[in-house]
């Protein structure tokens, strides 16, 4: 009896255990499934996290153009269609250009140039390196966030199994330092020298009207070897840079006399200058040339052509006495005191200069090479390089940023035609501002 009663005592004891290790096989069982689950939402997640930031990295892809254009059209002028393998090596072009420009780096265009066309290929690449290096300098930040461009077809000329196109340039450009101001320039000229290679064209030549290229193309003679053209047109960048870098320090400078206060303009005028009818005709006329003024666009420029309309408009009359003259009366060059023809102060770039730093009585009551920092609208800009001063701009206003200080001018102008454009967007590393103050009666 005793040995039945020990025996079911060691039977119950041997359920009691296996029943322990089945309730504990169970709860493993538990854990290692939610375990499971767990692992697969978390890999869920990380799949999610990374379709997301896939999504991210394509919209953030997508966000930069496939192409710049805007438009492409042609003027009266363009006889038949535009062919699509020609527009085609011009908009490759421009988008590596546009790319260039509006991320501040340099892109190897020399791909769209022939083979035998190394010298061409690297003037063009020198050109953007100049440009592109400039602009890195600068006290403002110029890399663009949105850019467009337009191209009309103006000409085409087929000889000798090359096709030269001329085409105009129209820009769209956001500085991102301008929130908010969209900068314009209208008609840049372009031409281009194509050769068809293959079933495509190749750029034997390209000549563009602006800054940046024609202080290349002005000053370089073509006709070299590879090697000695590199050699010269490195060397010519480099030059240009090192002036640019002493015009940067110039205008820092000048900014810190400005905050300041260290420059004072003394100087006073019988009657003063009318902004605001000045600034007026500058916007009005930056685009379309008044009628009732001749138009030299063709003859080396409209730019202080334009200028002088601007400050005549702001009530400076014609002067017709004293040594230095100003006026406009018809499309004659004449140096005379009477009224016919005109004088070079009222169309040439240095010429104007010349007659606002020397006039003395009737007439303009200018103060010349200012502090930049103390523009106005209805003052006048000069900018070259070399210091040859080539060109005239109109201030149209300045550039604040968010703590309200002023960090650059706005500029229009004559051929080219610039809308909104910041004076730090030229190039040309020698600029000069003359305060048009007013005029004298005698």
């Amino acid at each position: 009896m005793k040995k039945k009663r020990k025996k079911r005592r060691r039977y119950k004891i041997k359920n009691i255990l296996m029943l322990i290790i089945v309730i504990f096989l169970i709860i493993e069982l538990i854990t290692v499934l939610l375990n499971s689950n767990k692992n697969k939402e978390n890999t869920i997640v990380k799949k999610d996290k990374q379709t997301i930031n896939k999504s991210t990295t394509d919209e953030s892809t997508s966000s930069e153009p496939t192409t710049y254009l805007n438009n492409a059209s042609k003027t009266d002028n363009f006889d038949g269609e535009i062919d699509e393998k020609i527009q085609d090596i011009i908009v490759k072009y421009m988008d590596s250009y546009f790319k260039s420009i509006t991320t501040l780096k340099e892109i190897d265009m020399t791909n769209l140039f022939c083979d035998d066309a190394y010298e061409e290929a690297y003037i063009n690449q020198t050109a953007i390196s100049l440009l592109i290096n400039s602009r890195k300098l600068e006290r403002n930040k110029m890399t663009i966030s949105n850019a467009k461009y337009d191209i009309i077809f103006d000409d085409i000329n087929k000889r000798n199994g090359l096709i030269t196109v001329k085409i105009l340039e129209n820009d769209y450009l956001h500085f991102d330092f301008m929130k908010g101001i969209e900068s314009k320039a209208y008609g840049i000229e372009n031409t281009f020298v194509l050769k068809e290679v293959g079933d495509t064209y190749k750029i034997k030549s390209l000549r563009k009207v602006q800054d940046f290229y024609v202080m290349i193309t002005n000053e370089y003679e073509v006709g070299k070897s590879d090697e000695n053209a590199k050699n010269e047109l490195d060397k010519m960048k480099e030059n240009y840079i090192s002036d640019f870098k002493d015009e940067v320090s110039d205008f820092k400078t000048y900014l810190n006399r400005y905050e300041n206060k260290e420059d004072t303009i003394t100087k006073t005028c019988d009657y003063k200058y009318d902004r605001t009818k000045a600034l007026n005709y500058a916007k009005k006329y930056v685009t379309e040339s008044n009628s009732e003024w001749s138009n030299y666009s063709e003859y080396g420029g409209n730019c202080q052509n334009f200028a002088s309309q601007v400050i005549y408009n702001g009530g400076v009359p014609m002067d017709l006495q004293g040594d230095a003259i100003w006026k406009y009366y018809g499309d004659t060059l004449s140096e005379t005191k009477s009224k016919i023809g005109r004088s070079t102060s009222w169309t040439g770039v240095t010429f104007f200069y010349d007659y606002a730093k020397a006039n003395k009585g009737y007439g303009l009551c200018a103060e010349v090479d200012i502090n930049p920092f103390y523009a106005e609208a209805g003052d006048i800009g000069q900018v070259g390089y070399n210091n040859i001063y080539k060109h005239t701009v109109v201030i149209i206003g300045n550039v604040k940023n968010n703590n309200g200080k002023i960090t650059d001018l706005l500029i229009n102008s004559n051929s080219i035609n610039l809308e909104n454009y910041p004076l730090s967007g030229y190039v040309y590393p020698n600029k000069r501002v003359i305060k048009i103050l007013g005029w004298n009666k005698a």
